[in-house]
């Protein structure tokens, strides 16, 4: 963790709650696995979007 991390999880606290009323799971990570994640879900929805042909008007 980055120097200072666990001073300002507190302060995180409000946000994490918020994501978690959102709908959305927040989870620790490095920038690289976040990297590598982000790849995989445009490379998945990129196909079904081509496959039903999907465009933004």
């Amino acid at each position: 963790m980055p120097p200072g991390f666990h001073d300002r999880v507190p302060a995180l606290q409000p946000v994490r709650q918020r994501l978690l009323a959102l709908g959305a799971e927040p989870v620790g990570s490095t920038p690289e696995a976040f990297g590598a994640h982000m790849k995989a879900e445009r490379e998945m929805w990129g196909k079904l979007i081509a496959k039903i042909g999907l465009r933004l008007d």
